[in-house]
């Protein structure tokens, strides 16, 4: 009996503890801080169990009142109970964090659509503000789309900027951002970026799509941001050098 209670105790204490750290070590909201710290506790009451029961020696049976046994079933009543409520409460942050990134998709291209992408931005914003890290935005826009449109149909349309999205995210750094600015023109965010890995990223993109799609062809406005600058600024500055990109034949990309 009483081996048998050590083992499953110290089994149990180390699950519980290992549950922990991965809850610490990839949590990120608070409600897997807190059930990280209850595993923590429910650890702690499986390692007492093991060495109070090495100590005072394991009970004939269940049966009989033991003081190690029972306090110990009392406190996993506790803690199981604390565990469900914190579990509840990281179910329901989940959910309410897939709803948020739902609601800041775009449902056609899978990209981030306009309110997304506007957060994003002026999250990098203030974080290249704060750090002084380099930061560029680019505008991507594609190439007589009105003409596919018309032609082809909006269908064919639809898959060409799905096609270009698939691009641009195989083109980019995990913590780049991509999104739907409006019509066919998408805004790309290069956090820690110079105008110059900037502009080899952005033709990196730009020859992915001659390639994969040989009629359609994109147009690339690059800025990097300078102290001092607003969103707008950054803004109109990309939208200038795209501009630009389109004025001098298209299928190229423009620094501003």
């Amino acid at each position: 009996m009483l081996a048998r209670i050590v083992v499953l105790a110290i089994y149990g204490f180390l699950i519980r503890l290992l549950i922990g750290l991965d809850l610490v070590r990839h949590g990120r909201r608070s409600s897997q801080r807190a059930l990280a710290g209850v595993m923590f506790l429910f650890a702690v009451v499986a390692l007492w169990q093991a060495l109070g029961t090495l100590a005072t020696g394991a009970p004939a049976d269940y049966m009989r009142p033991d003081f190690i046994q029972s306090s110990v079933l009392f406190l996993y009543m506790i803690f199981v109970i604390a565990a469900g409520l914190f579990l509840f409460l990281l179910l329901n942050d989940e959910l309410v964090g897939k709803l948020e990134d739902e609601a800041e998709r775009d449902f056609l291209t899978g990209a981030l659509n306009r309110r997304g992408i506007e957060r994003a931005l002026r999250a990098e914003m203030e974080r290249s503000g704060r750090h002084g890290e380099p930061f560029v935005l680019g505008l991507i826009d594609i190439d007589h789309f009105k003409r596919i449109n018309d032609t082809d149909g909006h269908s064919e349309g639809d898959r060409i900027m799905c096609e270009i999205v698939s691009l641009a995210v195989s083109s980019l750094r995990p913590y780049d951002y991509v999104g739907r600015f409006g019509g066919d023109e998408f805004l790309i965010l290069l956090p820690g970026t110079n105008a110059h890995e900037a502009f080899t990223v952005a033709e990196r993109i730009r020859h992915s799509v001659t390639v994969r799609l040989p009629t359609v062809s994109v147009s690339v406005g690059l800025t990097a941001r300078l102290r001092g600058d607003e969103i707008p600024t950054l803004i109109r500055r990309a939208d200038e050098a795209l501009y630009r990109a389109k004025q001098e034949g298209r299928n190229s990309t423009r620094l501003g």
